[in-house]
């Protein structure tokens, strides 16, 4: 026998892959898929490019890395209520809308953006679990009604103009919406 690094819980698409992901399994010798992940360094800080599922030995080519090279950063004031109940990761790919009212339809300011951080109103990172995820996790803080939030993205360097002005001051009209695809 011999052991091999695998999901510990299922992973969504374009997430980025944590310690706490991983697991190591017992598999036979010869059960050893060619081209997958031997150690937690192959996969800790990629981004699943497909669902990855507990257990199952990981390819390779289905891990990528997460790349800004290209993008420019930018902080932006959030409400986690709207930003689809809060079920976000560092290095999710993620679409960044301005939604003023509930009565205006949305306009997208940024499409394909990477969550680089997410924190609460006093600048504690909020991390998702998988029990509640964020919106869950910042209601038990003492900001409880109302779930502010500041996200960090790595956005394209054309909508930095778009995504600054839906980020002013005080507002809470950003909504991110998680891709499953890109």
């Amino acid at each position: 026998m011999t052991q091999v690094i695998v999901p510990a819980h299922n992973i969504n698409a374009y997430s980025q892959i944590k310690p706490g992901d991983l697991t190591w399994r017992q598999v036979p010798v010869g059960a050893v898929e060619p081209g997958t992940a031997r150690k937690p360094d192959d996969l800790v800080g990629k981004v699943a490019l497909a669902e990855l599922y507990q257990g199952e030995q990981v390819r390779l080519e289905r891990v990528g890395e997460v790349s800004t090279d290209d993008k420019q950063v930018i902080a932006v004031n959030i409400d986690l209520a709207r930003s689809g109940g809060g079920y976000f990761s560092p290095g999710d790919l993620v679409d960044v809308y301005f939604a003023e009212t509930e009565n205006v339809p949305g306009a997208i300011l940024a499409s394909n953006a990477r969550l680089l951080q997410l924190v609460d109103a006093q600048g504690n990172p909020i991390t998702s679990n998988q029990q509640g995820g964020l919106l869950q996790q910042a209601s038990q803080s003492a900001q409880a009604p109302k779930t502010p939030a500041v996200a960090v993205l790595a956005v394209s360097p054309a909508d930095i103009p778009q995504v600054a002005r839906g980020a002013a001051s005080g507002s809470r009209g950003i909504v991110l919406v998680k891709k499953m695809k890109p």
